[in-house]
């Protein structure tokens, strides 16, 4: 009885986990027609080219990374697809290439308002500063979530999201100071939810991890040294993810920034100044 119990408790584990990954994927297929059939309604209200540009890469790659979803709970990724599209090193391509495009996005659309209210000299003073604004996430947030990613140290992803954090902060700034005060108030929600649920979240797995290195198995090093051979062959060659109660750390963030994410990517570059 216990036995079948078990088993019963592990597919229902499994089932819950299946019906939010069909959920994701559904949010998907919903912000790609949105992005194709939204295009020219967006592209009415001034955005550049390249800032139009980059909010369809980071819908997209957004949309990718919901249907193919890799999740980071435990000392080592975990996957819910398989084959080559599913892995650990796809998800971070894109998540490279979408996330450097949403900064961008979030750059050129913060100088862009701040250039319309050019009346006012703050927003006057600010234009230059916010034109470069994603170079901290492209020079240390990007480079630290690699190294996050190939070396398994969670440390790397407490500096990536601190910076995230910042950012969204500066975004926030400019764009209450564009008299975009609601975006304004959408950046400093997401700035406090980052530097208050995502450092946390990566510190307390960091120290887990550092516990686990001081007590390692009867027989390993302390310190064990993992080759760059290693590092990508555990990126390609990714578990598949259990069952709900094992990533349920990482359910709320994947789910808010999987599923919302390409709407507040539009609503970023909805802004009219034509």
């Amino acid at each position: 009885m216990a036995a079948r119990g078990g088993r019963h408790h592990r597919a229902e584990d499994a089932s819950k986990l299946r019906r939010w990954v069909r959920g994701l994927g559904v949010l998907a297929a919903c912000h790609v027609a949105h992005v194709l059939f939204g295009w020219r309604s967006l592209r009415a209200c001034g955005p550049s080219s390249g800032e139009l540009s980059c909010h369809v890469i980071a819908a997209v790659g957004t949309a990718y990374r919901a249907w193919a979803p890799v999740f980071w709970t435990g000392p080592y990724a975990t996957a819910w697809r398989r084959g080559a599209l599913g892995t650990h090193l796809v998800d971070q391509t894109v998540s490279q290439v979408a996330e450097s495009a949403y900064a961008l996005q979030v750059s050129l659309a913060t100088t862009r308002a701040l250039d319309f209210a050019a009346a006012d000299d703050v927003a006057r003073a600010l234009a230059p500063w916010a034109r470069w604004m994603f170079l901290g996430v492209w020079l240390v947030a990007r480079p630290c979530c690699w190294a996050g990613v190939l070396t398994e140290r969670k440390e790397f992803h407490v500096v990536e999201e601190a910076v995230w954090g910042v950012f969204a902060l500066g975004a926030g700034a400019a764009m209450a100071v564009a008299r975009r005060e609601a975006l304004g108030l959408a950046f400093g929600v997401l700035a406090v939810a980052t530097l208050a649920f995502d450092v946390p979240m990566y510190v307390s797995q960091a120290r887990a991890a550092a516990r686990r290195r001081r007590r390692p198995p009867s027989g390993s090093s302390s310190s064990p040294r993992v080759s760059l051979r290693t590092m990508l062959r555990r990126m390609l060659d990714v578990p598949l993810a259990s069952g709900w109660a094992a990533v349920r750390e990482d359910i709320p963030w994947m789910t808010v920034y999987l599923g919302g994410a390409p709407l507040f990517s539009r609503w970023v570059s909805a802004y009219p100044t034509k």
